[in-house]
């Protein structure tokens, strides 16, 4: 009695998640047999019994569910690596050649799209700036010159047109005294005036002539000179035409070369990297500023690798930096050249990760047609949420391909089934008033995959399981067999 005794304190001891009082549930011999119990009553009233106190139940921290319908995928297994999405991985290089003046983040750092990871001062892009500013200050200029030139223009043409009326010269001087024709219009207003002279005199020596107060020699000269005259004022006036008209379009022509000068070399800024943004505030930077450009970060992620240090003269094909989106993750399974005929983009896979206790799921999304000579094996590929970032690159996986899935009228999670004795069996809490009490149920299995298991028999819907650290009931009933 005392051994037995001790031997109770030692379980006790031993299983710390309460008093346990383990041993085969006899059943009790009715008064009167029922010939109709069979068989499975027989073996309901010989199952084993864990019983569990309060402060055991809680300890144990059991996971309870309800047996129910479920279905069991039939698959293929397939072992994988966690690997980067190709897909969101980049290597930033500078866009020019220059000299890294600072650089602002490494390895390890966290960064979101657009955040500045360096700065470089380039010649090549001072350079380009300053063929920007140079050729947009010669096209301010040749639209000043343009102005001008058709004002000219347009005060030749008033001109011409009062000239057509044959004004006199204080007229004409009064018609064109506030058109801006530069020095041209001195030259018609002289010219005009000696035409005026010119005819005065032709017109007194006419009188004079008819009065034989003037020789004919005279006469003649004044009508040579009314004729150089005239001819110096029309002149005047085709060479202001002719002249307005030529300057004006040279003063176009100036204009586009100077527009495309402008454009070609705002394209050139372009090339370089400069944003429409960036362009317009060219002429307005402080010049220490003009050869400095900062390199941006082009996706949000971690940085794997910073490959530059401050003052590195860096060329275009450098890569400074290394960063990866760990958002999203590929898992490449290897599907063996025997099992190719079954699997296909699109199917779902279940994929167990290391210290994980629940697998995740992803589909297919492309499978490689080239096999591998040593391995002789295709990749398969799933992308899968990284969100948490648990899923790290270089993890082996194991993986079950779905290839179909077949409807049980009862099914339990894996964890919840047991082999006691040789049989399989489940945890079974009957009684709700009595939740620290969990028979050992034979049941018989069907399909299984790596999920659930097929109950055939032996449990009915709606029994209420222990799933999540049954173990410890398995457990406490080898412990009491010794007992015993």
């Amino acid at each position: 009695m005392k051994c037995a005794s001790l031997r109770a304190v030692f379980v006790s001891t031993t299983f710390l998640i309460g008093t346990a009082v383990l041993h085969a549930e006899e059943s009790k011999a009715p008064e009167k047999k029922d010939p109709a119990d069979d068989k499975g009553k027989a073996e309901k009233d010989n199952r084993k019994v864990v019983r569990l106190t309060t402060a055991g139940l809680r300890m144990a921290e059991l996971e309870l569910q309800i047996a129910k319908p479920g279905t069991i995928a039939r698959s293929v297994d397939a072992p994988g690596e966690i690997a980067l999405n190709g897909d969101a991985f980049v290597h930033v290089t500078p866009r020019m050649a220059g000299v890294a003046i600072k650089v602002l983040k490494v390895a390890g750092d966290k960064v979101k799209a657009g955040d500045v990871l360096a700065i470089v001062e380039s010649t090549e892009l001072g350079n380009g700036k300053l063929e920007y500013f140079s050729t947009k200050t010669t096209a301010e200029f040749s639209k000043s010159d343009l102005e001008r030139e058709q004002s000219i223009y347009d005060g030749t043409e008033k001109l011409l047109a009062a000239v057509k009326n044959d004004p006199t010269p204080d007229d004409l001087e009064t018609s064109v005294a506030q058109l801006p024709l530069g020095d041209i219009k001195t030259k018609i207003l002289s010219a005009a005036r000696t035409l005026r002279l010119a005819e005065a005199s032709l017109q007194r020596a006419e009188k004079g002539r008819k009065d034989n107060l003037v020789s004919a020699t005279v006469f003649d000269a004044a009508v040579k000179d009314v004729g150089a005259a005239r001819a110096e004022y029309k002149g005047a006036i085709e060479e202001l035409r002719l002249s307005s008209k030529q300057r004006l379009l040279q003063a176009q022509r100036a204009v586009r070369v100077s527009d495309a000068a402008v454009a070609t070399a705002e394209r050139r800024l372009y090339l370089l990297g400069l944003t429409a943004d960036q362009i317009k505030t060219v002429t307005a930077e402080a010049p220490d500023q003009v050869a400095r450009y900062e390199i941006k970060a082009p996706i949000s992620g971690m940085i794997l690798e910073k490959q530059v240090t401050q003052g590195e003269h860096v060329e275009q094909t450098k890569e400074l930096f290394t960063i990866v989106d760990l958002a999203t993750v590929w898992v490449n399974l290897r599907v063996y050249t025997t099992n190719l005929e079954q699997v296909r983009a699109g199917q779902s896979v279940r994929i167990t990760v290391p210290q994980s206790d629940k697998p995740l799921t992803g589909k297919i999304t492309i499978i490689s047609p080239l096999i591998d000579e040593r391995t002789r094996s295709a990749t398969a590929r799933v992308i899968l949420d990284n969100a948490a970032g648990s899923l790290m690159p270089g993890m082996f996986v194991s993986a079950s391909i779905i290839q179909e899935e077949v409807k049980a009228e009862l099914a339990v999670p894996v964890e919840a089934l047991h082999t006691i004795d040789g049989k399989s069996v489940v945890f079974v809490n009957e009684d709700k008033e009595k939740d620290g009490e969990f028979f050992a149920t034979p049941v018989l299995v069907g399909l299984a995959d790596d999920l659930f298991v097929q109950i055939k028999s032996g449990l009915k819907p709606g029994a209420t399981i222990a799933v999540h650290n049954s173990f410890t009931l398995k457990a406490e009933l080898g412990k009491g067999s010794g007992d015993e």
